[in-house]
């Protein structure tokens, strides 16, 4: 009886550990998610400076503001035209950013006399040449960790050279009649 209660108890202790098979205690984690827990905690790459070119496609909005309209005669108007700009730029560590480039931007200033049917519009314009040079800080990102795309705070200088034009002189000197409504005679 002995023999067979030795049996019995020596068979409880072994089987159960035959039946465990082999088990891994640490498994090493996924590249991914290693990566993903690093990303999280230290932000992304980090980029000490680069270099790159800007396309920027714009609409400018003139309006001349006068000094004396003679009782409401003459007023100026809102002209909107198209522009675009060329910029080469540096940035540092993705926070502090020069940039200096070209912009093909027609700057007009329109007058009008309302008063008439159809009213007459007179406008004035430059050779639309202006050069740009701005620094930029980078306040808030919304990109994190790769800090491109934010709230930057700039400031700079545009240089914008006029055209050897002469001014535009205008002078209303009287009316005259023509399919009985009153236009006034300009000369310029």
């Amino acid at each position: 009886m002995k023999r067979y209660l030795l049996y019995v108890l020596l068979g409880l202790a072994v089987l159960p550990a035959f039946g465990q098979g082999v088990t891994d205690y640490y498994q090493v984690p996924e590249k991914s998610q290693q990566y993903n827990r690093l990303l999280t905690r230290y932000g992304g790459p980090q980029i000490r400076d680069r270099w790159y070119v800007a396309l920027d496609g714009f609409v400018r909005t003139d309006r001349a503001q006068l000094d004396n309209s003679i009782d409401g005669l003459v007023e100026s108007d809102l002209v909107g035209k198209v522009g675009w700009s060329v910029l080469l730029g540096w940035s540092y560590r993705e926070r502090w950013v020069l940039e200096g480039g070209y912009a093909r931007m027609p700057i007009h200033t329109q007058l009008a006399i309302s008063n008439t049917s159809p009213p007459l519009t007179f406008r004035a314009t430059n050779n639309r040449n202006a050069f740009i040079l701005r620094g930029k800080r980078l306040v808030l990102s919304t990109s994190k960790p790769w800090l491109r795309s934010g709230f930057w705070v700039s400031g700079g200088m545009w240089v914008v050279p006029n055209s050897s034009q002469e001014d535009n002189r205008i002078s209303v000197s009287g009316y005259r009649y023509q399919n009985r409504w009153e236009t006034p005679n300009i000369s310029t």
